[in-house]
């Protein structure tokens, strides 16, 4: 998918209503609260930059080679997922839901540059850098059993989420 940036505002908004969907459908103050900052952060700071909101599904990550989120250069503002898989809780069986530095694929480990555990039902992870994770290649999102492997989970043990970027 290439990069389609449109107005923070319009990302933020979408972030927003995916924050609030989680889980349970209770938003998570420590999450709502670490976005906030986020936005706040970049809109002083960073010229309110033009964002690109990609969400993803259980299916997308747990599927062969995973999804990709962006096939050119991109940075990684945020990164979150909330472990609800296919029934809506989620499984207890770990899962590490991963961000690859690549346009196509997850084959190669050392492209690998984000991983949050998903280790129990309705685990909600999220990953935050205020000045961006620069991605050289594009950005692949995947799920694997382990940290350091590549077996790829099960449909049901990662859940949806999403990426939020910048050009």
């Amino acid at each position: 998918m290439a990069i389609s940036t449109e107005s923070g505002n319009l990302a933020w908004q979408k972030v927003k209503t995916a924050i609030e969907k989680a889980g349970s459908g209770q938003s998570n103050p420590g999450v709502v609260q670490a976005f906030k900052a986020l936005k706040s952060y970049l809109s002083q700071h960073k010229r309110n930059p033009d964002l690109q909101f990609v969400p993803f599904t259980d299916a997308d990550v747990t599927g062969t080679d995973g999804v990709v989120i962006a096939d050119a250069p991109a940075t990684v503002y945020a990164f979150y997922v909330v472990k609800s898989g296919t029934s809506g809780t989620g499984t207890a069986t770990d899962s590490f839901v991963k961000l690859y530095d690549d346009a196509t694929d997850d084959s190669t480990a050392g492209d690998g540059r984000v991983a949050l555990p998903l280790l129990v039902a309705n685990d909600i992870e999220f990953y935050i850098s205020p000045d961006g994770l620069p991605m050289a290649a594009g950005i692949v999102a995947t799920a694997h059993t382990s940290l350091p492997a590549a077996t790829d989970s099960t449909a049901g043990d990662a859940g949806p989420g999403f990426v939020l970027l910048g050009a």
